[in-house]
């Protein structure tokens, strides 16, 4: 009988028949609905992952082709490393806010194995 009217949220008549024909019968009453817990007054302090979370990326995208197929390419101002697609071609996305703000203009795409050697400039 506890487990069925445990979460009440209304009343529950409850007869309890004996063998000896007499009857019980008694009412369970709903527990007080609990109130939500009060949000806080004052916002909490924004964090640092916070606000990486919030933000939205500036890419921008740096192409080259003449590179072997598959070859492992070089992305400098280093900030990444990406791989030449299947038709000799590289691509890498460039996140602008990370890079340092005296960072140069440029971006640099060296292929490891062919040595193609290709520079654009952030713009």
């Amino acid at each position: 009988m506890d487990a069925i009217t445990k979460d009440r949220t209304v009343a529950v008549r409850v007869e309890v028949r004996e063998c000896d024909g007499s009857v019980f019968t008694d009412i369970i009453h709903p527990r007080t609905p609990r109130r939500a817990a009060p949000l806080p007054k004052r916002p909490m302090p924004e964090t640092r992952r916070s606000r990486h979370a919030r933000r939205v990326p500036r890419l921008m995208e740096v192409a080259a082709d003449g590179f072997v197929p598959g070859e492992d390419v070089v992305v400098a101002v280093i900030v990444s490393h990406t791989d030449a697609a299947g038709t000799g071609a590289a691509r890498a996305l460039i996140d602008l806010d990370t890079l340092p703000y005296d960072a140069g203009q440029e971006v640099i795409l060296l292929g490891r194995i062919s040595g193609t050697f290709a520079v654009r400039r952030l713009t």
